[in-house]
């Protein structure tokens, strides 16, 4: 894999899509004063897709 840094000028408005898949997730509760942070598994796995402009304002 190659790692390099984005020209501005090529990248912007460009559009872009990516998928993310987890078998788990965070819960975040309230607990007296604080709260309490969980990861929770799930047996399907869970999808999130995403399609964006790079460096839109």
């Amino acid at each position: 894999m190659i790692i390099k840094q984005l020209e501005y000028n090529d990248c912007k408005g460009k559009k872009y899509k990516a998928k993310i898949l987890s078998n788990e997730y965070l819960t975040i509760e309230p607990e007296g004063d604080s709260f309490d942070i969980k990861w929770i598994k799930v047996k399907e796995p869970l999808v999130k897709e995403l399609e964006d402009d790079m460096l839109s304002e």
